[in-house]
């Protein structure tokens, strides 16, 4: 029964927010303000960009579970959504999950897994689009790593954090520097160029054809240039580059500014 309950309901929904979601923004440009502040209308988004993000807002919106329930049916705060992409990495448990530094794509990751009936692949497919729009929802916010409300952020949290930063700068050292630094061969940025290039993630590149997570452009990344890195390292170093942009706006999905490449 609260599978038809929510089924012709959320039909409803989906038609009437698509439609607010597609037009209404592009109308009123703050009509859906997060504490006063309205993301980029959807005009002003890189295609990619913004097609990532009406397919994550679709998912979001979409029940995948035999219970009928979506992650709108819990999280119905745009308001409180907002603070999550400028917010992470941070560290969270989750329904009983581990307690530890997590970028968002773990922990969308782990919510599809809980919270859902999909199969493997089809829940890693939603990964990067959710995080898109969960991210779009963040734009114009300061990015504050580890502080996802106004409350005091807890001591063992931010000792967590602070270890995972610290980690993140060797890993960068051990892993980054001899591209990444001046008077490198290679001729790429310097450290000093893209200290906010956290700032603008998610974003689309050319180079990898997709919208990119922080953490899924370096995971790419590595790989290209044959380094190997677990998924701590990751998770590590996307805290590090992160810190690095703390106190600055939040821009997901901006090409305009540094990049990872930009001299």
């Amino acid at each position: 029964m609260p599978f038809l309950f929510h089924y012709p309901l959320r039909i409803f929904l989906i038609v009437v927010l698509n439609f607010t979601l597609c037009f209404g923004v592009m109308a009123q440009g703050g009509a859906l303000s997060p504490q006063g502040k309205s993301p980029r209308e959807l005009p002003d988004l890189e295609p990619n960009y913004r097609t990532s993000v009406l397919k994550g807002w679709k998912d979001f919106h979409t029940s995948f579970a035999k219970d009928g329930l979506a992650c709108i049916d819990c999280h119905l705060s745009h308001q409180d959504m907002a603070s999550w992409g400028p917010s992470y990495p941070q560290a969270h448990v989750f329904d009983g999950t581990e307690h530890a530094v997590k970028t968002l794509d773990q922990v969308v990751a782990e919510a599809l897994a809980r919270h859902t009936d999909l199969p493997g692949e089809a829940r890693k497919s939603k990964i990067d689009d959710l995080v898109s729009f969960i991210s779009w929802w963040g734009d114009g916010h300061m990015i504050s790593p580890g502080h996802a409300s106004s409350l005091p952020l807890p001591s063992q949290d931010l000792e967590m954090l602070e270890t995972a930063v610290s980690r993140g700068w060797r890993v960068f050292n051990s892993a980054c520097r001899s591209c990444h630094s001046p008077g490198s061969s290679a001729g790429m940025a310097v450290k000093r160029s893209f200290r906010l290039a956290a700032a603008f993630y998610p974003r689309y590149l050319a180079s990898f054809g997709k919208v990119l997570s922080l953490e899924a452009f370096l995971k790419n990344h590595l790989r290209e240039v044959s380094i190997e890195a677990n998924s701590e390292e990751l998770v590590e170093l996307a805290a590090y580059l992160r810190s690095l942009s703390a106190g600055n706006a939040y821009r997901p999905g901006l090409l305009k500014g540094r990049t990872l490449y930009d001299e």
